[in-house]
């Protein structure tokens, strides 16, 4: 069961990343050009939301998932 605080994190998230889904469409032809400071900031708002519930749940899952992308990292690097 999700308590309230949670539920109000993800309705943060959600909004945060339905402006920018709309900010996406504006990409399509016909429509004015699309402000990519606020979609970048949106998405980041989002996203880190998210992040802080995940935290709160597992914290570990954060950490292995900081470790495999540095893993992934490295191994570009170095081919």
């Amino acid at each position: 069961m999700i308590d309230l605080t949670t539920l109000a994190k993800l309705k943060t998230a959600d909004k945060a990343l339905t402006k920018a889904r709309i900010e996406t469409v504006k990409f399509l032809p016909g429509h004015k050009k699309p402000s990519l400071s606020k979609l970048y900031q949106q998405v980041q708002v989002g996203w880190r939301i998210v992040e802080q519930i995940l935290n709160d749940v597992d914290p570990a899952y954060m950490k292995r998932k900081r470790d495999r992308s540095l893993q992934r990292q490295k191994e570009r690097r170095y081919k």
